[in-house]
């Protein structure tokens, strides 16, 4: 699979995933946060070609923003 290959299907499965937040009833805020988690979750597969450095990447961020956002 080409560089072009990978940034096509990164945002083919952001834009899929992204709406989930709505589904949640996160609203705007919430599918915003989800399409740049998988953007980033997706970029540091696409760098290092480790399903686990992306999940590190996921779980950091994710938590990152729930301590921020959690009243």
């Amino acid at each position: 699979m080409g560089a072009a290959a990978g940034w096509v299907a990164l945002g083919a499965v952001a834009a899929l995933t992204a709406p989930l937040g709505l589904a949640r009833g996160g609203g705007t805020y919430r599918l915003v946060a989800d399409l740049l988690i998988s953007l980033a979750a997706g970029w540091v597969y696409l760098r290092t070609g480790k399903v686990t450095a992306s999940a590190v990447t996921h779980m950091f961020i994710a938590l990152t923003m729930m301590l921020l956002t959690t009243p």
